[in-house]
């Protein structure tokens, strides 16, 4: 579930992501430390694991420790390689993984065409469209991006198994579109 959290939050909140990973990486320790959980490693490891230790090392030489804190928050995303593949070994957990990551799409398709023009309308900088763009980012079309590409192939993929298309799914896609 914080696996889950995590691939839903990181969408629209990178601050809330990386405190779901690091509570994911928490309770997939107390998993593991209980032999619960099978560590798994997959082979992109074998090139994620020198640039984790090169940037380990990179980060102690350079910035002092609170340059290291403030670095360590990006190094948990590499972490989190090994972790996930060992939490999806079922395939169901895949599609939920992907139907998390979804639904952040649209919870932050709502922020982009809800909440942002909101906030634009409160606090006009010169005026209300230099600030409704100064509210949006790149990172946002790409994840939107992202999501409609990965709702597409979820609706393609419903369809070729016989299945419908529910009603979220299109909402979903409407709003990451």
């Amino acid at each position: 579930m914080a696996l889950l959290a995590t691939v839903f939050s990181i969408v629209f909140s990178i601050a809330l992501g990386q405190f779901c990973a690091g509570v994911c990486l928490f309770l997939f320790g107390i998993a593991w430390s209980r032999r619960e959980l099978r560590f798994q490693c997959p082979s992109v490891m074998a090139v994620a694991v020198p640039f984790i230790l090169l940037a380990v090392i990179l980060s102690i030489s350079g910035g002092g420790l609170h340059g290291l804190w403030w670095r360590c928050g990006k190094l948990l995303w590499f972490i989190l390689i090994p972790v996930t593949v060992s939490l999806v070994a079922e395939p169901g957990r895949i599609r939920s993984l992907l139907l998390a990551f979804l639904a952040g799409c649209a919870a932050l398709g709502i922020m982009d065409l809800v909440i942002h023009p909101i906030l634009a309308w409160n606090k006009p900088v010169p005026d209300y469209l230099t600030s409704l763009i100064d509210k949006g980012s790149m990172t946002d079309g790409q994840m939107l991006m992202l999501g409609v590409v990965g709702s597409t192939f979820l609706m393609v993929t419903l369809l070729k198994e016989g299945g419908r298309v529910p009603w979220w799914g299109s909402v979903g896609l409407a709003l990451q579109g």
